[in-house]
């Protein structure tokens, strides 16, 4: 009687400490499997690219895997696949993080590539309104240069010409009478006696040529 009373205590014993064993894994399982879930939800929050996505994907299917086996009593596998379940999710978490930070870089590379094409289109905008600018000053200058010659042109067409100049020649005649001028001759006779001759005076006419010009 001693002896299977002592077996029962040790049955009792064995037993008890089984349950509290089971009691323990299952807990640990159930809290794994929370703590995993909270991560994926977490992931979930965050914008994924593919590397992101697939990890929440294969934390979740370890999640379900963990959840199954904790039904099925196999606490142990559903702690283990549980514990996977976070750390995919872990590497959901990080890796959507780098994707944001990395899309963050990019948005801002993209906003400066903008500010700067908007800054050389400003400028070569501002330099095309200043070529424009110097070819409508040029253009006004040849214009009023066009103007200025319309106008000389105009005037020059209303001024009547210049009358045409006159010529007048004047001609004066004068006659003048040179002095009578006596001669002398010897005539050799037989008795040589001088004999005087007086020449008439003698008429000379002077002509003068007068030109005048003057505008009519």
């Amino acid at each position: 009687m001693k002896s299977l009373a002592r077996f029962g205590v040790f049955a009792a014993l064995a037993l008890t400490a089984s349950t509290a064993a089971l009691a323990g894994d299952d807990e640990r399982a159930r809290a794994a499997i929370d703590e995993a879930r909270g991560k994926i939800e977490a992931a979930s929050r965050l914008p994924a690219d593919g590397a992101a996505a697939d990890f929440r994907s294969q934390a979740l299917a370890a999640l379900a895997k963990a959840e199954k086996n904790l039904r099925k009593g196999r606490e142990e596998a559903a702690l283990s696949d549980a514990n996977r379940a976070g750390e995919f999710a872990d590497l959901a978490v990080g890796q959507a993080g780098r994707a944001s930070t990395a899309a963050t870089a990019d948005a801002n590379a993209a906003a400066i590539d903008a500010q700067d094409q908007a800054a050389a289109a400003n400028a070569r905008a501002d330099m095309a309104q200043a070529q424009s600018q110097d070819a409508n000053a040029r253009a006004a200058a040849a214009e009023q240069q066009a103007a200025a010659a319309r106008a000389d042109a105009e005037a020059a067409r209303m001024t009547p010409p210049p009358a045409p100049q006159t010529t007048t020649i004047a001609t004066t005649e004068r006659q003048v009478t040179s002095p009578r001028t006596t001669t002398t001759t010897t005539v050799r006779k037989a008795a040589r006696c001088p004999v005087a001759r007086t020449a008439a005076p003698a008429t000379v006419k002077e002509t003068t040529t007068t030109v005048t010009t003057a505008p009519q």
